[in-house]
């Protein structure tokens, strides 16, 4: 689409535009009609540039809001799967967990006379070497769901090597919900109390009494993913009332059924 240059020197204003596949040359001449035209379309890529760029913000906005949930669901299920296959759990077809009938291996004296090993805490693991227990702990779920018993021996002594990481999420968690609670306020003070409040009955309503440290991330789990479904739900409501384009509300309900599956899965976990 623009002006073009046609017989004696006049401009005319064309558009270009598919119609059942070809391509269609439209000619809206030199006068008030082309005029009228030009200006349609200038407003029309005027449109489309600022409905690219309201989709660009949201896209970063969501993707910074979902990376920290899918390493804490991820990292939950990893040490879920570890502590069930370690007490003598299995999944029967891929489905719910069963107590194994054969008795799990038990440590031998050579094991027992080992010296213990004293890791460092939860606060004090690097990244680094957090990040290689739990791959390392993926794997060897991964085993001993394929009958490894060699692996549920080696999950045990990994677990035991690693008391802090359970705690080193559930405070992680901890930290990503405070961000999520900070934007469902929307920075109100007063509103962001009152929810803090909410969710720490909601924890532990969760949690039970006394829950172990990963009974603890469990349920710090199910919290910060019902707090994302919540604020991506509130994004989807003023979209629907407001302007913004149609791409964009496609893409935060995108978001909003993501996060209902992983509120799901926490509380199937």
């Amino acid at each position: 689409m623009g002006w073009e240059k046609r017989r004696r020197g006049n401009l005319y204003y064309t558009r270009s535009k598919k119609v059942n596949g070809r391509v269609v040359r439209e000619y809206f001449g030199a006068g008030l009609l082309g005029v009228l035209a030009a200006r349609i379309d200038a407003e029309e890529r005027r449109r489309r540039e600022e409905e690219a760029k309201a989709l660009k913000e949201a896209k970063e906005q969501l993707n910074a809001l979902e990376e920290p949930l899918v390493e804490l669901c991820e990292a939950t299920e990893i040490l879920a799967r570890a502590a069930l296959l370690s007490s003598g759990y299995r999944r029967y077809k891929r489905g719910e967990w069963r107590k194994k009938r054969v008795e799990v291996p038990k440590t031998t004296k050579k094991d027992q006379d080992r010296p213990a090993q004293h890791p460092p805490s939860g606060e004090e693991l690097e990244e680094e070497h957090r990040k290689s227990a739990l791959e390392k702990l993926r794997k060897l779920a991964k085993m001993a769901e394929e009958g490894d018993e060699k692996a549920v021996s080696a999950i045990r002594k990994t677990l035991e090597e690693h008391p802090g990481l359970a705690k080193h999420w559930a405070d992680f968690a901890k930290v990503t919900e405070s961000v999520l609670i900070r934007q469902l306020a929307n920075d109100n003070p007063v509103i962001e109390e009152v929810f803090k409040h909410q969710f720490a009955a909601m924890r532990e309503e969760v949690a039970g009494e006394d829950p172990s440290p990963l009974e603890r991330l469990l349920a710090e789990r199910v919290v910060a993913t019902w707090l994302e479904v919540q604020l991506l739900q509130n994004s989807c409501t003023s979209n629907i009332r407001g302007s913004l384009a149609t791409s964009e509300a496609e893409y935060y309900q995108r978001h909003l059924d993501r996060a209902h599956k992983r509120h799901l899965s926490a509380i199937r976990t």
